[in-house]
């Protein structure tokens, strides 16, 4: 078994509800609630029936919100007289203490470094600058292994994402922080709290191999077998047959 292991300044120790979890632990809501078939006959069946959604789901860990975050886009401020877009956090666990890797501000990136207002993400951005999460947790992977980190696949939670990104984990030594980008070409307005322990990150080890692609015609027989197996449909034909159990602890 490989190991994964999150440090963190241990005044955080105690700070159950931002450390990080195993995927399997924070299965989204609209998932649990459907059923495997949606016919009485049990031959329509949904996305539950299909493993490699489930596997995507429980694939890694969570990395968690270390704060609250108050979101603002496109909202109207009595004050200020007008309208405006803005991410604060709230007040650190531990502020007599130095060095937690937590933030009091947002910390920006300028627009160019997503390739300015002609890029996709800044599209996307409505042009703004690119606001961080600073992640408290260094992440260290054995010798050969890196991290893919990506938004957290399938679940509901989708006002903003991260940028998403592969680091080597076995030989950087800090803590990777997460850009990240409001979705606003999907809301209009976003005026909301995202809580401490609320997963924004999903890591997902693996080892790093060279590859070399090859393309090539199929043998006949196979492509009968194929045909075959997809025409029988069995219900969990790919579990039973072909699957292989992933476990991350």
């Amino acid at each position: 078994m490989k190991y994964i292991k999150f440090s963190c300044h241990k005044n955080l120790l105690e700070e159950k509800i931002i450390q990080p979890i195993p995927a399997k632990q924070n299965i989204p809501e609209w998932y649990k609630k459907i059923e495997k078939f949606f016919s009485k006959d049990k031959h329509d069946r949904t996305i539950k029936s299909c493993v490699p959604v489930l596997d995507s789901i429980t694939c890694g860990y969570l990395l968690r919100m270390p704060q609250d975050m108050q979101m603002q886009y496109n909202i109207w401020i009595e004050q200020r007289k007008k309208y405006c877009t803005r991410i604060s956090f709230s007040a650190p666990p531990h502020q007599d203490s130095l060095n937690l890797g937590i933030q009091s501000d947002a910390e920006d990136h300028p627009n160019q470094q997503i390739g300015g207002p002609d890029s996709f993400y800044s599209k996307k951005h409505r042009g703004m600058g690119v606001p961080k999460i600073i992640n408290p947790f260094v992440i260290k992977t054995p010798p050969g292994y890196s991290c893919m980190f990506i938004p957290p696949m399938h679940r509901e939670m989708d006002y903003f994402h991260i940028l998403p990104g592969i680091v080597d984990t076995d030989t950087f030594k800090l803590p990777i922080n997460f850009p990240f980008i409001m979705n606003t070409d999907k809301y209009k307005t976003i005026d909301t709290i995202i809580k401490i322990g609320t997963p924004y990150v999903q890591v997902i080890p693996f080892k790093r191999d060279s590859w070399k692609m090859e393309i090539k015609a199929q043998k006949e027989n196979e492509n009968e077998k194929n045909t075959f197996l997809h025409k029988l449909r069995m219900v969990d034909a790919y579990k039973l047959k072909w699957w292989d159990k992933k476990s991350y602890k």
